[in-house]
């Protein structure tokens, strides 16, 4: 399972003890872009979501693309099995989730099941296979923190030391251009 964010979040996520959903960040006065257009093209569906935290079977490649200052979250797939979680399978800023009844019918094994044609694959049939977790993603559900070159491990690193962030997360950060869509990697 993977979590996109942008690069500026990571001292955030390591200081306050994870990736929370808008909601948690709103009630504790933490600092973020809370521009509901990020979310969604619906404010109210936007509104709707913000119990939720976004992850994808697949990586996020198309978001990816269009933000070269990127970093990617690994998830420990323990996270599937909380309450609340729901396996969209498709995006779910697409017209299918228009709000958090939507949302709601996606919980359950059977949703999990719809996202795979073939039940031997671990590849979603709709790319990045969706899961919204309802909640928090604690640090101990990350597995790595992912970034494309060294330079973005450094300025992960330094932004950590500017935000006076001196916590280490039980997590690593790793060097990982894989991760990433092929024109990031050529531009490094």
């Amino acid at each position: 399972m993977y979590h996109y964010a942008p690069l500026s979040q990571v001292p955030g996520i390591v200081q306050y003890g994870g990736i929370h959903p808008r909601a948690v960040l709103r009630e504790h006065g933490i600092e973020f872009n809370d521009d509901p257009s990020r979310w969604s093209n619906d404010y109210r569906k936007a509104e709707a979501l913000t119990d939720y935290v976004a992850v994808g079977v697949a990586r996020p490649w198309g978001m990816m693309q269009h933000d070269p200052d990127c970093v990617v979250f690994g998830i420990h797939s323990d996270v599937l099995l909380r309450d609340g979680t729901a396996f969209i399978g498709v995006w779910s800023s697409r017209g299918e989730i228009r709000g958090l009844r939507d949302v709601e019918a996606h919980e359950g094994s059977a949703s999990f099941d719809a996202m795979f044609d073939n039940a031997t694959s671990n590849w979603p049939s709709d790319l990045p296979g969706e899961v919204l977790i309802r909640g928090t993603i604690r640090p101990a559900d990350i597995t790595h923190l992912y970034v494309r070159s060294q330079a973005h491990l450094d300025r992960v690193q330094d932004g950590l030391h500017r935000s006076g962030v001196r916590n280490r997360p039980p997590y690593g950060a790793r060097v990982a251009a894989w991760v990433f869509p092929q024109q990031m990697r050529d531009k490094e």
